[in-house]
């Protein structure tokens, strides 16, 4: 089989990545591997790997050995799991509700704050009742976990400024494609929330969306009213 064409490898984030999968697996007549996968899908193998584990923590895929041939270890083979695709149905129409709302934020001529707005809400209501953060160290740890239990896959690393988290992975996916200025600006006022909420000295300064397929990067910095 040919792999996928590169316009739909192009779709998105890591989202569009596992819904190909996905995909493919639906119309498989037998279960495949990760490098049979990849060829289909035009994927890296290791990218695959990483679609593929979480598709089985979600539950819509299940990682299985195959029958063992000679003295090898078996081969690893997924299959999709049959009952996925009927909460995905039912999931559909609160993701085109979403798109709906995003779209209509971001057309909003104040679109961008009020979706910061509303992000910090979010953050507040999230970080209400936690222990408060007055240091640097304890706050980034603290957002770090927020964005964690939210979806994200974050990776804190220190730029010898206020620093960086890697977002390796967006919950929302190819959602937010075309629709950064009202998702991304949640997630921004999210942090920004919850940092205040926490009494925090830094703060989130910028959300860069998308620098490449699978990563965003959000900046942090010392509070300005600090």
């Amino acid at each position: 089989m040919q792999p996928v064409t590169d316009s739909l490898r192009r779709r998105g984030p890591a989202g569009a990545g596992r819904t190909l999968l996905l995909g493919i697996l639906r119309g498989a007549a037998e279960p495949m591997t990760a490098a049979d996968l990849a060829t289909r899908a035009g994927l890296h193998v290791n990218t695959t790997r990483q679609h593929l584990d979480r598709l089985v923590a979600e539950g819509r895929v299940t990682r299985r050995f195959a029958a063992p041939i000679g003295r090898g270890r078996p081969a690893i083979q997924y299959v999709a799991d049959p009952d996925a695709s009927a909460a995905e149905e039912d999931a559909r129409p609160y993701a085109w509700l979403a798109a709906t709302l995003a779209e209509s934020v971001a057309s909003l001529p104040e679109g961008a704050s009020v979706a910061v707005a509303a992000g910090e809400r979010w953050g507040r209501e999230v970080a209400a009742g936690l222990p408060k953060t007055p240091d640097r160290a304890s706050a980034v740890t603290r957002v770090v976990e927020i964005l964690e239990a939210a979806g994200f896959a974050p990776e804190p690393t220190d730029d010898g400024d206020g620093g960086v988290i890697r977002l390796r992975r967006c919950p929302f996916g190819s959602l937010a494609i075309g629709r950064e200025r009202a998702i991304c600006g949640v997630h921004l006022g999210l942090m920004n929330g919850a940092l205040d909420e926490l009494g925090a000295p830094i703060e989130a300064t910028r959300l860069d969306s998308f620098v490449s397929p699978d990563l965003c990067l959000a900046h942090l910095g010392s509070r300005a009213d600090g």
